[in-house]
């Protein structure tokens, strides 16, 4: 999940908007204790049904323009599902994936952007809206391996041509992280004690945008009933670093830039149902209005991905 929700920060600030755009709690009811027995947990897939899931994303970001601070929004809510087809004799599970509906909000001034790929005639129309348009009910067909760690795409030329400029953006390795990021990265296949850790990292190519480093790790925090299921918690947080192309029409960097992520893993089911992610960071850029001094963009992002059902296939 950090580094799906990294990769969309690129997509959108690239294709949504103008170039600039790239409580206190207080629990009245006690928290159930978390089970401090080792647990084992494993990720699987059942064969014959399909699971809905859907993310939210929602970024904030505060531009300074001759003097005046701009706040600019934007909410992207995409509906998928994955259907499990059945498992080969190596163990290798076959998922057809496809993203139902995608809805896009953006207020970055002066640009408004609204855009539902169920109305597609509705709305205005950007880059971003009409590759959402081109995916949107279009199924691809993803391989796991054994130990659900890998992922391969089949066919993915044929699928690259069917959603033509989209596929610019939405590449094969995006088409391999919206299976991988519903599992936990490295998850280990022995007993877990709360509170074990074990390290994350991973490099990956952004498309006609850079390089992306995510390091950090993962807890585990405990087992409890989380909205009515038994659910092992994780934590998660990581350092984020980006380091643009050469030929990158947008050349960004970041500064500060953390993520924090807590998820629960259904222990019954093998599968995350709840995810929630926070990112900050700042974009660095260079500055149209004054070339000796980088532009910063403070920005902010939260994500929460949930599975929503599971069904079988008809």
């Amino acid at each position: 999940m950090l580094f799906h929700a990294v990769t969309l920060m690129f997509t959108r600030l690239r294709h949504v908007g103008a170039p600039l755009v790239l409580a206190l709690g207080v629990a009245f009811l006690p928290r159930p204790a978390l089970a401090l027995e080792p647990v084992t947990l494993k990720q699987h897939w059942v064969p014959g049904k399909i699971y809905h899931f859907i993310n939210d994303d929602h970024m904030e970001t505060e531009v300074t323009v001759m003097n005046q601070q701009i706040t600019q929004r934007s909410d992207t809510v995409t509906s998928y599902s994955c259907a499990v087809q059945g498992a080969d004799d190596a163990g290798r599970v076959r998922i057809t994936v496809t993203i139902d509906r995608m809805t896009i909000n953006a207020d970055a001034t002066p640009q408004r952007v609204s855009f539902d790929s169920a109305r597609p005639e509705v709305g205005n129309t950007t880059p971003a809206t009409a590759a959402a348009a081109r995916l949107a009910g279009k199924p691809f067909n993803v391989v796991l391996n054994e130990r659900n760690q890998t992922a391969e795409v089949q066919d993915w030329a044929r699928f690259a041509q069917e959603i033509g400029p989209a596929a610019t953006t939405f590449t094969e390795a995006s088409a391999r992280e919206i299976v991988l990021q519903t599992m936990i990265k490295g998850l280990p296949f022995h007993p877990l004690r709360p509170f074990e850790n074990w390290p994350m990292q991973q490099t990956v190519e952004v498309p006609q945008a850079g390089t992306l480093q995510v390091r950090g790790g993962y807890t585990l925090r405990g087992v409890e009933m989380h909205e009515g299921f038994l659910c092992a918690e994780f934590g998660a947080d990581a350092q984020l670093s980006f380091e643009p192309f050469s030929n990158a029409p947008l050349k960004v960097r970041m500064e500060n830039a953390s993520a924090s992520e807590t998820s629960w893993m259904d222990v019954q089911l093998g599968m995350l149902r709840y995810i929630s992610l926070v990112e900050n960071y700042s974009l660095v850029m260079a500055n149209p209005m004054d070339r000796s001094q980088p532009l910063r963009i403070p920005s902010k992002r939260w994500v929460k991905s949930t599975l929503d059902r599971v069904e079988d296939i008809r």
